[in-house]
């Protein structure tokens, strides 16, 4: 519209010079002015377009950009049992105290996480470096906890060749080292009654006789656990 009215300013400028209205020069001049001035007006609203149309391609970019942002995941209040599963399972487990017969050398009387309990015929096999209690205690903690055990004599508390060291408790829980009247042996569940059940070596009589899954009073036991 700027452009338009100095064109029509100039034409009435031009017709008055050339009618001798007011002279010509100063017509021609001050026509230019104007112009220049509607040049610049018009320069300025272009470069406030490309302003406002950058301007709209930084919004679009920073919307494209803030869309493509995932939403942060939300806390998991949960928490999670860290009891171990085979724990939780081993609560709906019901052992029964069983007598069994020796019928040859290593005769498998019980099993407890991979780890057999093993008899032979004959008497006592305290001194045993397989089937004694102290044996069983040895080959369940390095198969189960890998470390090599000793120090099993009456009154003492188990060490561990690795260092790691076993303290005295009086809760027991399951693989937990158990102790009375110089006989060693695993607690295999505690159960809700007040009493252990147990997994042993070398509890026998009679020469061919032994027990499966003996089941104690709780408070009748030394109880030792390995600190982790």
């Amino acid at each position: 519209m700027k452009k338009n009215w100095g064109k029509l300013l100039v034409l009435i400028l031009a017709t008055a010079a050339i009618s001798g209205t007011i002279p010509a020069q100063p017509a021609v001049a001050f026509a230019a002015e104007i112009q220049e001035d509607a040049a610049e007006d018009t320069a300025k609203e272009n470069e406030a377009g490309e302003e406002a149309g950058i301007s709209e391609e930084i919004e679009e970019t920073e919307a494209d950009e803030n869309s493509d942002m995932e939403a942060p995941e939300e806390e998991d209040t949960d928490i999670e049992d860290t009891k171990p599963d085979k724990e939780n399972k081993n609560e709906t487990i019901t052992y029964k105290e069983k007598t069994l017969t020796i019928t040859k050398t290593g005769f498998v009387a019980d099993t407890f996480n991979g780890v057999d309990a093993i008899y032979r015929k004959g008497g006592n096999d305290g001194s045993s470096a397989t089937y004694s209690c102290a044996a069983f205690i040895k080959k369940y903690y390095k198969k189960v906890y890998n470390v090599s055990v000793y120090n099993l004599f009456g009154g003492s508390t188990p060490k561990t060749y690795e260092g790691k060291k076993f303290s005295s408790v009086k809760s027991p829980r399951e693989g937990d080292v158990a102790y009375k009247s110089g006989h060693w042996s695993i607690v295999k569940k505690v159960n809700s009654n007040g009493t252990v059940t147990l997994i042993e070596q070398n509890w026998k009589w009679g020469g061919n006789q032994c027990k499966a899954n003996r089941t104690v009073k709780t408070s009748s036991l030394k109880y030792f656990r390995l600190v982790k």
